[in-house]
């Protein structure tokens, strides 16, 4: 499958677990150049609300660039996933993540990418 394809079918399916899920609002993580190593990824979240029960897609092409939640703010801070035990993994490069209330922080799996920029902190509502 092209990766056209592949991107229209996650978003398809990211649009059927919103239907599913009667999530408010489906959002792609970084806009069109997706979730990366870039000091605005922090900054990506400031003009949104998020409501319990949307969902982010992100889309990344680099392993090093997999997603990790957080609900510690040291771990963030630091790029440190080492210190937050209830860390969740995604690293498909098309992950689909619904919120759920509350500060989680999301980070690149790769301490070194985190440090670049890839890290962002979302407050649920």
């Amino acid at each position: 499958m092209s990766t056209r394809m592949s991107d229209l079918f996650v978003i398809g399916i990211g649009i059927l677990v919103c239907l599913l899920l009667q999530c408010e609002a489906y959002y792609t993580v970084g806009g069109a150049e997706g979730w990366r190593a870039d000091p605005s990824m922090t900054n990506w979240p400031k003009d949104r609300s998020f409501k319990a029960g949307d969902v982010l897609f992100f889309k990344y092409s680099s392993e090093d660039l997999g997603v990790v939640a957080l609900t510690n703010s040291d771990a963030y801070k630091n790029c440190n996933i080492a210190l937050d035990l209830t860390r969740t993994f995604h690293g498909s490069g098309n992950d689909l993540v619904v919120l759920q209330q509350g500060t989680i922080y999301f980070v690149a799996i790769t301490k070194a990418y985190c440090i670049k920029g890839a890290k962002m902190m979302i407050d649920v509502k």
